[in-house]
């Protein structure tokens, strides 16, 4: 399960850098509305008015309209304040404007591939809570301040049953924590974490 968790971390990750590249070359000025475009209200615009020139034409009141298609509380002070902004940011725009019909259809394949595995990632983090309460050990390990379930997770997924091990050094060892040195007759080398473990 950590495995399949770090592969569709590692995907979500590919798909945020192409999202916000995307951003970068259409509608640079994107970020100063919405610091997160993850939060829901940045999605809602990114799926109805991917470009600059969708928003040239609207009003506060169309663009809180559309929202309420994709959230439920769209408008408030909060809501009125970023469409404003929205629209004034999209009339300057200084984005690329060539391929326009191209580059939403890619936007939109991004944020529904993006979304479907946030989903993913949901669920497989519910799996291991699942999988945590069945393992003894793990409750010992969840005691310690600061370690969470996905953290629990990954040591128990890198060591296995902790039982076996004699010492915490042998546990350092295997995640290739322990420290390494390299000297050979009158030359003394650097002290380095080693490289061998996982």
């Amino acid at each position: 399960m950590m495995s399949d968790r770090e592969f569709w971390v590692s995907n979500s990750v590919r798909l945020q850098n192409r999202i916000v590249r995307w951003l970068d070359i259409r509608f640079p000025e994107y970020p100063s509305v919405f610091k997160d475009w993850t939060c829901k209200r940045s999605l809602a615009t990114l799926k109805t008015f991917p470009c600059p020139q969708d928003l040239e034409s609207y009003t506060v009141t169309d663009v809180i309209d559309a929202w309420r298609v994709h959230m439920q509380r769209a408008g408030g002070s909060t809501g009125t304040e970023k469409a404003a902004l929205l629209i004034a940011r999209a009339k300057n725009s200084v984005g690329e404007r060539a391929a326009v019909e191209e580059e939403k259809a890619d936007l939109q394949r991004l944020i529904e591939e993006y979304e479907r595995g946030s989903i993913m990632l949901e669920e497989i983090e519910s799996t291991i809570e699942t999988l945590l309460s069945e393992i003894p050990m793990a409750e010992h390990l969840r005691t310690i301040k600061g370690l969470g379930k996905i953290f629990t997770a990954a040591i128990l997924a890198g060591t296995g049953d902790l039982r076996q091990y004699a010492h915490g050094r042998q546990v350092l060892r295997k995640a290739g924590l322990n420290l390494a040195e390299s000297t050979s007759g009158k030359r003394k080398g650097r002290i380095v974490l080693s490289k061998r473990g996982d």
